[in-house]
């Protein structure tokens, strides 16, 4: 019996060690585990240093984007302009300032990039006949220069007689900025372009003395909320009547001036901008000329003045009275604010683009601002290479920066801040300035007359002798086509 027990003694004593080595061995196993776990991490860790190494390698080896050059073989690149002090940033006159050694600094680089040497030129005629002086020399097979910078009033006559080079097949490879394309624009082409944030500087500008004195809100107020609407000039120009003294008139103008504007402001066009048929007989335009005729009608408007000759002083009349405090609201552009109003008023005046009439959509977005003149550039017919032209010019404005839209309207903007009273007025003449296209009317000239003559001395008649706006332009409708086409060559 003892033997029994001590053999089972010994049994459990031998069950309990092979428990406690297996327990141990379990503790040893769970050591190198953790070790394991460890040398994975730090094999990831150098794996991921090391494919970071690989990747700056690579970035290392990526050969560096070298901007291209062309060897044009020493070629004179010649620029016609009437302003060499301008355009010329080496000219003797040339602004002494940083813009104009920046300017300097690439057109250094220009003339390397292309190997050319770029010369700048004047015209040998007067304003008037510089169309004509381009068209002769192109005739003669001998362009007076490679590039023009030519009144935008010139742009149809020269494209419609093939004297310039359209640039829109270059357009793909070569970025302009749109809103630098407008002013070059003929039947749905483009033949030259302008580095600026082109017109669109018109509009009204007020007396706020006046307006405050007649208890009225401020109309950019008014322009801000999106309310400044035909009817609600109109009311306004009514109750400065009631209210002011009658040497003092609610507006001064040239119907004729007055009558360019308010027809893009209600959608319309006074020629087609596309095809530059008659557009002044069509609804929205008829509609805003009797719109401006009623101002007349309800005796709103100052009479024009006459001048020491017994002419009616239609440019200078109604400004000086608006300087005089005769008038509370005129018409204009900035410059006429910045050498006039702020030297020769002695209130503070305010900006508010055209009433938007009743053909303007919603969105504002067929809403226009007319623009009548601005410099473009354009090839000249025969001048070699057009395309390697466009991208000289090109990287002559704007090798250093391409604007945006946005920074155009920037920098117009800081532009223009010591000129107008307060940021209400530059956000309205931005938003008008957006808005811009490119009127014709005033751009078709022949040796005998022009097409705004007859528009102008039409609006002039209906506004001041009461004629009926649906015949009297429909009278002149043929008469201004006429001009058109022989201004064109298409007669």
């Amino acid at each position: 019996m003892k033997c029994v027990k001590k053999m089972m003694c010994l049994c459990l004593i031998l069950a309990m060690v092979a428990v406690l080595s297996a327990c141990s061995k379990a503790e040893k196993t769970d050591t190198p585990a953790k070790d394991n776990e460890g040398d994975h991490q730090q094999v990831e860790q150098q794996d991921d240093k090391q494919e970071e190494k690989d990747d700056q390698q690579e970035e290392e080896k990526e050969p560096e984007v070298v901007e291209e050059t062309y060897d044009l073989g020493g070629r004179v690149i010649r620029f016609v302009t009437q302003n060499l002090n301008e355009d010329n940033p080496f000219h003797e006159e040339a602004p002494q300032n940083e813009d104009t050694e920046n300017r300097q600094k690439i057109h250094k680089q220009v003339e390397e990039k292309y190997n050319v040497k770029i010369e700048y030129v004047a015209y040998q005629k007067p304003e008037e006949e510089r169309a004509e002086e381009i068209m002769t020399s192109v005739l003669a097979g001998e362009p007076i220069a490679d590039i023009a910078r030519i009144s935008s009033y010139y742009v149809s006559q020269l494209a419609a007689g093939d004297f310039l080079e359209p640039i829109d097949a270059y357009l793909d490879d070569i970025q302009l900025p749109d809103f630098s394309l407008q002013v070059g624009a003929f039947k749905g082409k483009h033949f030259g372009f302008d580095t600026a944030f082109m017109g669109g500087d018109q509009g009204l500008f007020f007396n706020k003395r006046l307006v405050e004195e007649a208890g009225l809100e401020n109309p950019t107020a008014v322009h801000k909320r999106g309310e400044w609407t035909f009817d609600t000039f109109m009311e306004y120009a009514r109750e400065l009547k009631q209210v002011l003294p009658e040497d003092i008139h609610p507006i001064s103008m040239d119907p004729a001036y007055f009558g360019l504007f308010i027809v893009g402001a209600n959608g319309g066009s006074i020629l087609d901008p596309d095809t530059n048929e008659v557009a002044f007989t069509r609804p929205e335009s008829i509609e805003a000329i009797e719109y401006l005729q009623k101002f007349y009608q309800e005796g709103l408007v100052m009479p024009v003045p006459t001048d020491a000759e017994g002419e009616k002083s239609y440019w200078s009349g109604p400004r000086d009275a608006f300087k005089q405090g005769q008038s509370v609201f005129t018409h204009g552009h900035i410059w006429e604010a910045a050498y006039g109003y702020n030297n020769d008023l002695e209130d503070e005046w305010g900006y508010v683009p055209f009433p938007y009439g009743p053909n303007v959509k919603s969105d504002f977005s067929n809403y226009h601002t007319a623009v009548f003149d601005s410099g473009a550039k354009v090839i000249l017919k025969g001048s070699k290479d057009p395309e390697m032209v466009l991208r000289i010019w090109h990287d002559l404005m704007w090798l250093d920066h391409y604007p945006t839209l946005d920074e155009a309207k920037e920098e117009f903007a800081l532009n223009n801040e010591s000129i107008f009273p307060e940021e209400e007025s530059i956000e309205a003449m931005n938003w008008a300035r957006e808005r811009a296209y490119i009127e014709r009317i005033t751009m078709f000239r022949t040796a005998d007359t022009s097409a705004y003559s007859f528009y102008g001395k039409s609006i002039r008649g209906i506004a001041e002798e009461g004629l009926s706006v649906r015949s009297t332009l429909e009278s002149i409708a043929s008469e201004v086509e006429s001009v058109v086409k022989q201004a064109t060559g298409e007669q």
